[in-house]
């Protein structure tokens, strides 16, 4: 494993740490332990060292400098004193660099766009029908995709439903099954609506 120039891990872990909503995350094989700043979106032209804090290999472990840094922010005991938090934010990116929370709100603000489109195009609803449409199907897909992430529902099931022919009744399915799991309320009280996507 490269982990010092390996642009495809670094932005791997850049992404998944920003939609955890994470600003450190640390990617290591114990020869090198890089540490970056999760607080901003990768670029498709990013580089491995883009956002990395530091970079340390196995042969430098030995100094004592080196290992008195590692130790006094990513121990344990560091960490439950608050560690973590304090290098996060003494090491903050520098200025005009977007939070991990203005990145998502504004490409939230992409998919109501995109979905209020194709839902009008498809549909005659009106602007209450459709804003309510919009706001329940993402609400839905964030809640679905942060049970993803935890284990709750089995990884990847919302990205299958690209694979298949319908992706909206396969959408509408899954959505059937988390209401009957969690027995969250008719979560299918749209008005009456086709396809939000081909």
């Amino acid at each position: 494993m490269d982990i010092a120039g390996d642009v495809a891990l670094a932005v791997q872990l850049r992404r998944y740490a920003l939609s955890a909503r994470l600003p450190l995350s640390i990617l290591t094989d114990f020869e090198e332990f890089a540490i970056y700043d999760c607080r901003s979106e990768p670029q498709k032209d990013d580089s491995a060292t883009t956002a990395r804090l530091e970079l340390f290999t196995y042969d430098s472990y030995v100094e004592e400098a080196v290992w008195q840094e590692i130790s006094s922010v990513f121990s344990r005991e560091a960490v439950l004193e608050g560690s973590l938090e304090r290098y996060a934010e003494e090491n903050r990116r520098r200025r005009g660099t977007e939070t991990v929370d203005a990145a998502f709100l504004r490409e939230i603000g992409g998919w109501r766009s995109v979905l209020a489109r194709d839902i009008a195009a498809r549909n005659d609803a009106n602007t209450r029908q459709l804003n309510f449409a919009v706001q329940m199907t993402i609400d839905r897909i964030i809640f679905l995709r942060m049970a993803e992430d935890r284990g709750i529902e089995d990884y990847g099931r919302l990205m299958a439903l690209l694979n298949g022919g319908d992706t909206y009744r396969g959408l509408c399915e899954v959505f059937r099954d988390a209401d009957d799991r969690y027995n969250s309320g008719e979560l299918l009280t749209w008005p009456t609506l086709s396809g939000v996507v081909a």
